[in-house]
């Protein structure tokens, strides 16, 4: 097996230029293709209908759930990957996470198995044209989300929102179906403009460091190409670090829950004198769902009300009985965690390690955060929230996070299994 340090310093790679970024999107914005003839107009005062694109991980179950109950909507098409049972996987996330699964069984949800890597979504031409002369808006949530990938390697899922944009153009109607894309604050992973950054397109040269967030940068800036060039109406949603459920579990694959976990075997955690605008996940979806509407072409979906990630941190270190380091003493000890594992462990040995320390995947991703203003952990870059808060009632009278978010956190993992039930050492 190859050294673990390996696996984890060496992975991320990066665009290294705005030019090669730009013009990336310029490629998937070519070849457009003609609307239809003739076109009518359609019909007005009606509800929206939605197709919506992965909804059976962490934060597209909570978006399924927002958009089902909200009174606006009359059908939901919840477009997953084929062949994979989508729609008992479905039921099974609405029941660990505690969602109303009779709203799987309405009328206003239909499941739709198929392959958005295809032009026609690997759906039959009946049902396609069901969903064609019927979508209002179209919502693209389905994204890999691994910081350690290059660009290349997220072409699957720009090709895919492509796919989505030329069917929102091949529509019927005069008014054209609108895009509604998840977007993200990675793009501002290099910031190079003044802040607090506006609710506006952004260069390319604000997105440049890891190829998650080039590749949100790439889907805006090909959708924004779409619109000068077709009217097609786009609204781009950059969504911060989403934080946990109703029940405060928050995604154990995820740096923040990563590390705690990883406190039972590095005994401390990092003293980090940063921000934090998390959202909590079903809130997100909520403000999502409600922004639908706003003609704004650009929202930032994070808190408005950020706070010091050290009072978080400061909380859970307390409840769990460890004491805060430095940062440079906490990666010290984490190197350690990695080197007592050794280069020379099989495979289920690694795996059992990183079952119980699951913040040696992510050293790499740590080593390469700086700290010299505390912020680059939680990719915290003051963002203008304006708009958003204008276009959601959620996010304007969103709570300001505090301990008892903090140690519902710490609940929620513990009654999952992921942390130990006892929580002390």
């Amino acid at each position: 097996m190859e050294p673990i340090l390996d696996g984890v310093m060496h992975a991320a790679t990066a665009t290294k230029s705005a030019e090669a970024l730009r013009a990336l999107a310029n490629r998937y914005s070519q070849d457009i293709p003609p609307r239809p003839s003739p076109l009518r107009h359609r019909a007005q005062g009606g509800k929206d209908v939605i197709l919506v694109t992965g909804t059976t991980g962490n934060f597209g179950c909570d978006l399924l759930e927002a958009l089902l109950t909200d009174d606006g909507v009359e059908l939901v098409y919840a477009l997953n990957r084929g062949g994979s049972n989508a729609l008992e996987r479905q039921k099974a996330a609405f029941h660990s996470r505690e969602l109303d699964a009779d709203l799987l069984e309405s009328p206003k949800f239909r499941m739709v198995e198929g392959d958005i890597s295809r032009p026609d979504f690997g759906l039959q031409p009946e049902l396609l044209d069901e969903i064609r002369n019927s979508v209002t808006v179209l919502v693209h949530n389905a994204w890999q989300v691994n910081f350690n990938l290059p660009i290349a390697s997220f072409d699957l899922f720009l090709r895919s929102l492509r796919y989505l944009a030329d069917f929102a153009l091949s529509s019927p109607y005069i008014e054209l179906p609108k895009i509604q894309y998840v977007s993200s604050i990675t793009v501002f992973q290099s910031c190079d403009v003044p802040v607090p950054v506006e609710e506006e397109p952004v260069g390319a040269g604000s997105a440049l460091g890891s190829g998650y967030g080039e590749s949100k940068w790439v889907g805006e800036q090909m959708l924004l190409n779409l619109r000068e060039r077709t009217g097609l109406p786009v609204q781009l949603v950059r969504l911060a670090q989403i934080c946990g459920d109703r029940n405060g579990y928050w995604n154990a694959a995820e740096w923040f829950p990563a590390m705690v976990k990883s406190a039972f075997l590095t005994r401390c955690l990092p003293d980090i004198d940063g921000d934090a605008a998390f959202v909590p996940n079903y809130a997100a979806a909520r403000a999502l769902v409600e922004m639908r509407s706003s003609p704004e072409a650009v929202l930032h979906l994070t808190h408005p009300r950020s706070v010091r990630l050290r009072t978080l941190l400061s909380s859970t270190a307390d409840e769990l009985g460890i004491p805060l380091v430095s940062w440079d003493r906490y990666l010290q000890v984490l190197a350690r965690c990695v080197k007592d594992v050794g280069s020379e462990s099989t495979k289920e040995e690694y795996v059992e390690a990183v079952r119980r320390n699951p913040s040696l995947i992510l050293l790499g991703f740590f080593c390469t955060r700086k700290f010299e203003q505390g912020n680059e952990m939680t990719h915290f870059v003051a963002l203008s929230t304006e708009k958003a808060q204008a276009a959601s009632p959620t996010l304007q009278h969103l709570p300001e996070l505090g301990d008892d978010v903090a140690l519902s956190w710490l609940s929620a993992w513990r009654a999952a299994g992921f942390l130990d039930a006892e929580g002390q050492f």
